[in-house]
């Protein structure tokens, strides 16, 4: 079964008089797309690993993604910002008002320690 769609004046209201496609509000937003911030994270070895993340997306992603290639799980880590705790399922790089450059620490969580009562 052949079937033929017709444009209906929900499409014709998106051409423009040479007949191409008008930007859209939908193509303005996927054109912010292309803006990335740069950051790195840094292991408390000194060791470093460099991302590039739309600006709008939750820092989880690369938080997971870090943990992959450093052999660690996520839930036993913790991400700083200028010594405050990060949380990635809510917090973008818009959020934190992340610079270009930044850089994010990571750090193993401790439990614990210290030394006994004596």
């Amino acid at each position: 079964m052949l079937c033929l769609h017709s444009p209906t004046s929900l499409d014709m209201s998106n051409m423009a008089s040479n007949g191409k496609r008008k930007a859209s509000e939908r193509d303005e937003i996927s054109s912010d797309d292309s803006v990335r911030i740069n950051f790195s994270i840094r292991a408390q070895d000194g060791s470093r690993v460099f991302f590039k993340v739309n600006p709008d997306r939750y820092l989880k992603i690369p938080f997971k993604k870090y943990c992959q290639k450093s052999n660690l799980e996520y839930e036993t880590v913790t991400f700083l910002l200028e010594g405050k705790r990060i949380n990635g399922n809510r917090q973008t790089p818009r959020t934190l008002k992340l610079k270009n450059g930044a850089e994010i620490d990571v750090m193993k969580q401790q439990t614990g320690g210290g030394d006994e009562a004596l």
